[in-house]
Order: structure tokens, then C-alpha cells, then sequence
């Protein structure tokens, strides 16, 4: 947990904020690096994570056993962020 929290502050020092810092802190975490050449694939990249997010939260999957993976149809990806 730390180290998310330490990578939303770099993206957050580097002038992300909202949505945006999200996206880099996400980036961040499973890269190395707030910042990237290739905004589409920052945009795919992220808002699969976050669109899985809001899975989870909005259907009480917090602290269960039940899971969703990358490309699930059952999951809404048209507002990835809404949950936010």
C-alpha cells in the first residue's frame, strides 16, 4: 500500500490530478515510471484496472472470493472511472 501511495504522490508531483493522477499512479506501480510516451496505451492500460475497480465495488466483491479478469464481458468498461 505504501508504494501506491507513494507513486500517486510522484504522479501527483509531476502535476497529474483526478482521473489523471489515477491513470499515472497505476502506470507507476507496474512500471516504474508516472510517465509514458504512448497515451493510448496509458488510457487501455488504466482504465481496464479501473473499470475491474468498480467491478468489485459496486457488486460487493471487496472481500470475497469471487473474481473478474482482464476482457470480461460483465464488466462495464464504458465509465471506467465513475466509481471514483
Amino acid at each position: 500500500m505504501l508504494s501506491c501511495l507513494l507513486v500517486a504522490h510522484q504522479a501527483g508531483n509531476v502535476g497529474y490530478s483526478g482521473t489523471e493522477l489515477l491513470r499515472h499512479a497505476l502506470i507507476g506501480y507496474n512500471t516504474g515510471w508516472v510517465t509514458t510516451s504512448d497515451p493510448n496505451w496509458l488510457r487501455q492500460y488504466s482504465d481496464e484496472i479501473g473499470a475491474l475497480a468498480g467491478w468489485y465495488l459496486t457488486n460487493g466483491h471487496l472481500y470475497d472470493s469471487a473474481f473478474t479478469w482482464t476482457g470480461n464481458t460483465n464488466v462495464d468498461r464504458s465509465q471506467p472511472w465513475s466509481w471514483a
